[in-house]
């Protein structure tokens, strides 16, 4: 299945999950592909490659905003109706899922510098605030390395990519007005570079949750010790680290105002 494309490759997709007893299908325009879920029947989310969507939505659109919730500690924030998300590394934004599901009214923004992806997610968050840039810790134009079918482009030179293009970075604290509730992380080892980027704007920030997985670079190295450093010494806590995934929950110890 994974070896084909198009229509050949939603209906394979279709076959699967029929015998397996499952309410998803995929539908392919000549563009892009869309995904329906009759369990959560008045979303539906589009994507454009095979693997990556098959590793997001084989299950169905609920599991795969139950998995997310779960991966990034989303039951421990007690969220309220207006509060500011960030997500940066959105890809096509299946993280806003979780709140769709939960029928959470968040301000969600999300920022995805790949061209493709981006498409997607300006249309899966119809209504939302999204950003066709990169993060980092100075504005400039870098070069992106793009992996589309893994999920795991970069701004940080991995060992295999598809493609170099170049993009817009901003740092995220010109970003930032006002208080923000939660602050999720997944830039395939750019994390301690966003983080540098907030600057003062941290202290804006109630919790972080990050994907601190080993993606950084050639080595493919972790960023949990770095990130865990970098929040302890500016007055987070470490509230959990998954046991699966390597994604961990940091919490502002200041009285928070924002």
């Amino acid at each position: 299945m994974l070896k084909s494309e198009g229509n050949e490759y939603a209906r394979l997709f279709n076959k699967k999950t029929s015998l397996l007893g499952l309410s998803t299908a995929i539908s392919w325009d000549g563009d892009r592909y869309t995904v329906k879920d009759d369990t959560l029947p008045s979303v539906s989310y589009c994507f454009r490659h095979e693997r990556q969507g098959h590793m997001a939505y084989k299950d169905g659109l609920v599991p795969r905003a139950l998995d997310l919730g779960r991966s990034y500690f989303l039951d421990q924030v007690d969220f309220d109706t207006g509060d500011v998300v960030l997500d940066c590394g959105a890809n096509v934004g299946d993280f806003y899922l979780w709140f769709l599901l939960n029928k959470i009214d968040i301000d969600y923004t999300g920022f995805e510098p790949s061209p493709v992806e981006f498409s997607c997610l300006r249309r899966n968050v119809e209504g939302q605030s999204v950003h066709n840039i990169g993060l980092w810790n100075k504005t400039d134009e870098l070069t992106f390395y793009v992996s589309s079918q893994g999920a795991d482009s970069s701004l940080i030179e991995p060992r295999y990519y598809d493609e170099k293009i170049v993009v817009q970075t901003k740092r995220l604290d010109s970003m930032i007005d006002g208080s923000v509730k939660l602050l999720k992380l997944e830039a395939e080892g750019a994390e301690p570079e966003i983080l540098d980027g907030l600057g003062d704007k941290l202290r804006n920030i109630e919790y972080i949750t990050a994907d601190l997985g080993y993606e950084r670079g050639v080595e493919a190295e972790s960023t949990l010790v770095p990130t865990i450093n970098f929040l302890l010494a500016r007055k987070f806590e470490l509230v959990d680290v998954g046991r699966g995934r390597l994604c961990a929950l940091f919490k502002n110890r200041h009285n928070f105002n924002g």
